[in-house]
Parts: C-alpha cells; sequence; structure tokens
C-alpha cells in the first residue's frame, strides 16, 4: 500500500492540478509547466502545501530518496513557492543555482546535501530575503556531504497492513488466536521490513577506513530501496494469516491511525460521494499548515489537528458524515484509566486540573491548560468556547475516551 504522506499529495495535488476544473473559479489556472513539476514531484514522493489560493507554496524532500539537483530544477515553475526543505547528499552547488531563480523563497532549509558553505553563502547573497539554514550531516555529526545516511526514503509503515500490526493496539483489537500471533511475528520479524538508521549510523561512525564506510552507506542504500517491496510481500502474507473480518477491521483502524487525512483518497471520496466543491474546500483544509512549534509539543499539533478535521467534517452531510463513521468503525480500544482510579474519578481529576478559579466551570482561557484532552473533545465537535460544569465534562470525557455512556454520579 502507499505511503500515506505520498496517498495524500498524489490525491490532493492530482485533483486540484491535473483537474484544473476543480479550482475556485477566482483562483488562476496552473500552467503546463507547473501540472507537469507536481506531477514529477509527486512521483518522487515530495510533499506539497498549497496556499488559499491553491498555488504552490511550500515543498519538503525529507522522504524523498536520494533528492537530485534536477529536483530543485522543477521548483523554478512554481511562480509563489515560500518555503523549501532539502535532504540529500545529490544535491550540490549546481541545485543551489536552480534556486536563485526563485526569487519568491523566504525560508529554505538544507540537510545532509553536497553543496559546499561557499555555495550556500552565495545563494544567501542573491536571496537577501531569504531565511537559509544549513544542517550539514546533521543526524551524522560528520563532515558536510560524508554521510548520506538518513530516513528518506524509508516507510514506517502507516498504511500498511504490516504498519498496523506493529502496534499492540492493532493486535488487541483483532482477537488474534495464539496460532495466527505466531505466524504474525514471524512476518514482522523477517530482515529489511523495519529498517533502524541509528544501527547503521554507528557502523559508520565507528569503521576504520573509507571503503568501510561506502560499504555501509551502499548496503544502507540497498535496504531502503528494497523496503517498499519487503513491505507488499509481508502485506500478502499477513493476508493469507487473517480473517475475512479481521482484515476488515485492520482497513478501519489503518483509517484511524491516519485520521481525516485519508478522506480525499480516492476510494473514500468515491464512497462518500464527495462533490468537486467539496473536494477543493478540504484539499484546501488538509493542505494548510498544522505544525506548531517545537517547545509548544505535540499536543499542540494534535489540537490544531483536531480543529481542521472539525472543519472538514462541518463540509460533509448528516449522510456523509455517518459513512465515514461507519467506514472508521469503533473507536480502537478506550484509554486507560490513571493509576488507581477509575475513569470517572480520573475525568474528574483532568476537571480539578484545568478548573483554576475552582468556579466548578472550564471557559475558553482554562480549556488551554489542556492539550491532549482538548484535542479529543474538539476532534468529537465538542464546544468548548462556552462554560463546561464538572458534570458535562465528565460525560463528554467518559464517552470519548472511555466509551462509557453513563450519567456519572456527582462527587
Amino acid at each position: 500500500m502507499q505511503n500515506h504522506a505520498l496517498a495524500l499529495a498524489v490525491t490532493l495535488l492530482g485533483l486540484l492540478y491535473a483537474s484544473p476544473n476543480l479550482l475556485a473559479q477566482d483562483a488562476a489556472t496552473p500552467s503546463a509547466e507547473e501540472r507537469q513539476a507536481v506531477a514529477k514531484l509527486i512521483k518522487r514522493g515530495a510533499s506539497i502545501q498549497i496556499d488559499e489560493d491553491y498555488a504552490v507554496s511550500s515543498i519538503s524532500f525529507s522522504r524523498v530518496q536520494r533528492t537530485s539537483d534536477a529536483d530543485l530544477e522543477l521548483l523554478t515553475a512554481f511562480p509563489r513557492l515560500k518555503s523549501v526543505l532539502v535532504r540529500g547528499s545529490g544535491v550540490t552547488n549546481a541545485g543551489l543555482k536552480h534556486l536563485e531563480k526563485v526569487k519568491t523563497l523566504t525560508s529554505l532549509s538544507l540537510y545532509d546535501t553536497s553543496a559546499t558553505a561557499e555555495g550556500v553563502e552565495l545563494l544567501r547573497k542573491i536571496l537577501p530575503e531569504c531565511n537559509v539554514r544549513d544542517y550539514a550531516d546533521f543526524r551524522s555529526g560528520g563532515t558536510r556531504g560524508s554521510t548520506p545516511l538518513s530516513l528518506a526514503g524509508v516507510s514506517n509503515g502507516e498504511g500498511t497492513i504490516y504498519g498496523q500490526l506493529q502496534r499492540s493496539i492493532g493486535q488487541r483489537d483483532l482477537q488474534l488466536t495464539d496460532e495466527q500471533k505466531e505466524k504474525i511475528e514471524a512476518v514482522l520479524s523477517q530482515p529489511g521490513l523495519r529498517l533502524n538508521l541509528r544501527e547503521y549510523m554507528i557502523k559508520h561512525r565507528d569503521a576504520k577506513t573509507e571503503d568501510e564506510r561506502t560499504a555501509i552507506r551502499e548496503e544502507w542504500e540497498k535496504l531502503v530501496k528494497a523496503q517498499p517491496e519487503v513491505g507488499k510481500a509481508a502485506d500478502a502474507s499477513l493476508r493469507k494469516i487473517l480473517t475475512p473480518q479481521q482484515l476488515a477491521r485492520v482497513q478501519q483502524l489503518i483509517l484511524q491511525t491516519r485520521g481525516i487525512d485519508a478522506i480525499l483518497d480516492a476510494s473514500i471520496v468515491e464512497k462518500l460521494k464527495l462533490s468537486t466543491d467539496q473536494v477543493r474546500q478540504i484539499a484546501v483544509l488538509l493542505s494548510s499548515p498544522r505544525q506548531r512549534s517545537f517547545r509548544s509539543g505535540f499536543g499542540a499539533t494534535a489540537v490544531a489537528t483536531a480543529e481542521v478535521e472539525a472543519k472538514v467534517l462541518a463540509l460533509l452531510t448528516p449522510e456523509q458524515q455517518a459513512e465515514w463513521k461507519r467506514l472508521l468503525g469503533p473507536k480502537s480500544h478506550p484509554r486507560s484509566p490513571l493509576p488507581g482510579k477509575t475513569p470517572e474519578e480520573t475525568a474528574i481529576y483532568w476537571f480539578n486540573n484545568f478548573d483554576a478559579n475552582r468556579d466548578g466551570n472550564l471557559d475558553s482561557d482554562e480549556w488551554q491548560r489542556s492539550q491532549n484532552i482538548r484535542a479529543d473533545f474538539t476532534k468529537d465537535g465538542v464546544d468548548i468556547n462556552k462554560p463546561m460544569p464538572r458534570d458535562v465534562f465528565v460525560k463528554h470525557y467518559l464517552r470519548i475516551r472511555h466509551d462509557v455512556v453513563a450519567s456519572p454520579s456527582k462527587q
């Protein structure tokens, strides 16, 4: 199965650029050069974002295997490109020369490239409005361009059967027999399925000669190149082990793991019967940046994603919302309560923790004390912008986090 991010990029950009009639009437139709460049970048696995006017604004090569100078030449096709992330030793000063033509750039991050310090400095002078950050051999700590070991091109299994079953949650939900568990473990433990970058970086660091380092780099690149086929073979084996009911449940769990980003998959678009206008509006929402600052933590990103999901679901008809819920299936498993506490006691604990003024209600400011729970409530469509008393909070908490529908006791 396709990598989740690539599948989204293919659907999103393919729909908008291969079919310009889906664009809003006031949006400029992309040129043939832009459409060709988008198609090539998608094929390479680049991550692409568009702005509110449907113009390509950001491109990341973070998961592209061996980014090259030719890849960067494609970027000259985009008249409103602002942000680019480049990773790969295949990028040289010649690639930076192509970027000199992208006068709209305001942010450029370079990781593990073979460009020289002089080439980077020259680009800074030519593009004075662009913040150029150069992280030479960011992961390895070596000299510029010497260690092209990275996660570029490596799959974490997201969107695949084997990737879902690597998570304990995936196996708990399927009620597997002991025999199935044994067979699945044999499949998941086969060489080349899960790649350990750290192991190879240590080998590279401890190598005594350049020939040894070259051999280690070549071995890593060979494993990365072979991983997609190893993954396909693993999924084929797992399909034979699981029952039809278990396979159907795995597909639901995969959708739950991927979340709202999966809604523009071609098969989902067809099942939900999304209109072209819905596709266009959803595409814009999903391509909007959701990455918060590192200081904000992952909870802030979860909240941002939940907010996007709520906006996407608001675009669906009640029938489409019901079908999307059916495709997701029941929640994978309830959250565990705090140690030594029941789910209801856990809910009350968190309410008291957020209720800073102790007035028995959570207001919008007090909700800012939460990240993950706020994200869960927002994702579920709960209105957190008006004061919420404790009993209402507990009721929602039990339903959302523990699949409990009951009237909690007043404590």
